[in-house]
């Protein structure tokens, strides 16, 4: 589970998968050079799903995805913020606010050289023939559940949305727990490069069969140990869910002097745990 730009222990800039696209490469290179994995497979949560679902143009290594509460583009996410306080939807946003929106654009492009006009998920699907879920709650006030299914027309062979009533953003865990997970161990077991209905077992979030391993990759909506603190006070609060071990190994990679090595760009740093990470 690695902390996204600006996230956590990462540091760098924020730029919603204009830069963040080469840093899952990177992360997937690193994780090919520990374990020969049979099958990679993605999970990303709010801009972490958008910024996962933008890197796969260029990321064959994906046996799928998915993607919970990600948005169809940067602009529409920006029309829709706009226009939420007077309740309009991204209406306002598309005209009285536009201006505003354009102006914001510019300058970041010219501070700091990075394009947000093509942050757009919705045109990254398309050709697409990784098989995508998307997830999203039906009552999420952050980024409408129309965005899931801007992104499902460009590519409807490939992609499944999963709507959840009742849910908030990044909130269908929360609102019904037991068919998330199921959901989302039945994904990534349906869709392994090895055939037969028995080919890969999914238990407890651990991917495997007698043929290799393979890796689930979380890209959370939040800083990694924030995630974990949460899950563990959930967890402890929750007489159906054990508890996960109180300690759990992390391994920092930095490219600070005497360092360990880090495959990533130089500023930021990653942090890896194997409560969400598991090879088998």
């Amino acid at each position: 589970m690695p902390d996204a730009r600006h996230h956590g222990a990462s540091g760098g800039l924020t730029t919603y998968g204009v830069r963040e696209v080469d840093d899952i490469h990177r992360w997937l290179d690193w994780m090919e050079k520990k374990e020969r994995a049979r099958c990679m497979y993605g999970l990303g949560e709010s801009m972490g799903g958008t910024e996962l679902l933008e890197s796969l143009p260029s990321e064959p290594r994906f046996c799928a995805v998915i993607a919970e509460s990600p948005s169809a583009s940067f602009r529409e996410e920006a029309y829709y913020r706009f226009g939420r306080p007077f309740h309009t939807g991204p209406w306002l946003g598309r005209t009285f606010f536009r201006p505003t929106l354009e102006v914001g654009i510019l300058f970041v492009r010219l501070r700091y050289g990075v394009n947000l006009n093509t942050v757009v998920p919705e045109q990254a699907v398309v050709g697409m023939k990784t098989p995508i879920l998307l997830i999203h709650g039906l009552n999420d006030r952050n980024v409408p559940h129309y965005h899931s299914d801007l992104i499902q027309a460009k590519n409807s062979s490939w992609i499944t949305v999963w709507k959840v009533p009742g849910a908030g953003h990044c909130a269908a865990g929360k609102v019904a727990p037991q068919e998330f997970v199921q959901r989302v161990l039945d994904w990534f077991g349906r869709h392994s490069k090895t055939e037969g209905p028995q080919a890969i077992r999914a238990e407890h979030g651990v991917f495997g069969d007698e043929r290799g391993p393979s890796i689930a990759v979380h890209f959370p909506a939040e800083p990694v140990s924030s995630w974990f603190n949460r899950e563990l006070r959930t967890a402890r609060s929750s007489s159906s869910r054990p508890a996960p071990e109180r300690s759990i190994s992390r391994n920092r990679f930095s490219n600070s002097a005497g360092g360990a090595s880090n495959p990533f760009f130089s500023s930021a740093k990653y942090r890896g745990t194997n409560q969400s990470c598991r090879v088998v």
